[in-house]
Formats: C-alpha cells, sequence, structure tokens
C-alpha cells in the first residue's frame, strides 16, 4: 500500500512539477529538469551542502550509476542537473570523489535519487517519431 502511494506521489510529481525548458535556437535542444518544492517534499528528495574541498566525501546515497558513468544530482538554482564524478574512495557509509562541476556549499541530492533518475530519463527520452 506504502509503494502505491509513493508511486501516485510520484506520478503527480511527474505530471505537474516537472518543467522542460528547450533553447529553441539550437538543433541540440539542452533540457533542464525541473521539480517543484512540493514535488521534492512528496517524493521524499533531500539535498545535502558540499562541504570543505575536493576530493569531495559525500553520502554513499548520493551516487547514482547511468550506464558506464557515476555521478550525482546537482541543484542548480532552480534546476537539478546530473555531474559525472571520479570515485576515488567508497565505505560503508560516504564516497570521496573528484568532480570538475562541484564547489564547496553546492547541494547535492541524497534521499530521492532514483525518482530525479526516471524523470531525467523521461525528459531526455524522444517520443517515437520525432528523430532528428
Amino acid at each position: 500500500m506504502k509503494n502505491s502511494l509513493k508511486l501516485s506521489a510520484f506520478v503527480l510529481a511527474l505530471g505537474l512539477a516537472v518543467q522542460v525548458q528547450a533553447d529553441e535556437n539550437h538543433h541540440h535542444e539542452e533540457k533542464t529538469l525541473k521539480i517543484s518544492a512540493e514535488a521534492q517534499k512528496h517524493l521524499g528528495i533531500e539535498f545535502a551542502k558540499v562541504s570543505g574541498k575536493s576530493p569531495w566525501t559525500l553520502s554513499r546515497t548520493a551516487l547514482v550509476q547511468i550506464k558506464d558513468a557515476n555521478g550525482v544530482y546537482k541543484k542548480h538554482e532552480d534546476a537539478i542537473e546530473f555531474i559525472d564524478v571520479q570515485i576515488l574512495k567508497t565505505d560503508k557509509d560516504s564516497i570521496s570523489v573528484r568532480a570538475e562541476g562541484l564547489e564547496a556549499d553546492d547541494e547535492v541530492a541524497v534521499k530521492g535519487t532514483k525518482f530525479i533518475r526516471i524523470m531525467e530519463s523521461e525528459l531526455n527520452s524522444e517520443p517515437a517519431g520525432h528523430g532528428h
């Protein structure tokens, strides 16, 4: 029952809170994932500030694996973007990473990353027959 509630909240968030911004002047569309604060709350998406200096020590829950890439989701103003990371060390609760796109005080997703991943995947998939 709890999973179906979570799924309902996800579908609601996906339908109402995800916005796509495409730059019409470019052949290749740059898509930006935005998730409203309300949707983040419903989906249990939480962010934590990056502190210190590189290499960064992050919660292991921040790590997202997509095919051969490892990364984290960084909140950038009101958008969320995937940042590639190089894993230097892992332990039970944390990871040590090096990343070009991370700086002190950046916020990375530490909970709800699977929902962000699903929304990003939907955002970047082209509808059938929409090839260039």
